[in-house]
């Protein structure tokens, strides 16, 4: 019996050194207890619609009113240019798609970010320059893609344009923000990433979804 378990230690020693002569033994270098297809721990949801490039409210706005004066903005379709209405509650603006005319005998320079509004009840035109945050091309004002809420650009127009005796409404220059939603959604992500990182290792696996 000691026999027959001796021969089977050396047909198994005899098979290994055949193995080991046939072909190198490749170990990974990472640790067996990492796994690149790890799930995440947390999961970054980022929404990426048009709407993320709403700018930042300021802080003395609380929403959409549908008792507010209503105020109108001109477009261009198919060439030739219109007022239309701006929602009191729902939808957003968009800076570069609304334009600045001469509509009053006074020029409302569209090439320097200059926009026309008018306010339905009183029929008072003005011409107003926004805040823009999206890109940095130095065009942003004039065919950027910032958009405002709908609620909130006709709130800055009652506020800032509609009590005015003033033509020109510059609102460019007055503190109020000028960053948007897709940029403060990067900046809180890094933020977060960041905070969880010591020294230069990752303690939270993060994924990213939109």
């Amino acid at each position: 019996m000691r026999n027959v378990k001796y021969t089977w230690i050396g047909l198994l020693l005899l098979a290994l050194s055949s193995f080991a002569s046939a072909a190198p033994l490749n170990l990974s270098s990472a640790p067996l207890s990492v796994s690149s297809n790890a799930l995440p721990n947390i999961m970054l949801l980022v929404d990426n619609s048009g709407s993320m490039n709403a700018i930042i409210e300021e802080s003395g706005y609380t929403g959409p009113s549908s008792n507010a004066n209503q105020w109108q903005s001109i477009i261009r379709y198919q060439g030739d240019y219109y007022w239309s209405n701006i929602d009191l509650i729902q939808g957003y603006l968009t800076v570069g798609a609304v334009y600045g005319l001469n509509v009053t005998g006074q020029n409302c320079d569209n090439n320097n970010g200059w926009k026309t509004f008018r306010r339905i009840s009183t029929n008072t035109i003005k011409c107003v320059r926004l805040p823009t945050g999206v890109g940095d091309d130095g065009q942003n004002a004039i065919n950027g893609n910032t958009r405002y809420a709908s609620g909130y650009i006709t709130y800055l127009l009652n506020t800032y344009a509609g009590s005015s005796g003033s033509f020109y409404i510059d609102l460019t220059g007055i503190g109020l923000p000028t960053d948007y939603r897709m940029n403060v959604a990067r900046t809180v992500a890094k933020q977060i990433i960041e905070q969880t990182n010591n020294d230069g290792v990752q303690s939270v696996r993060f994924g990213l979804s939109s």
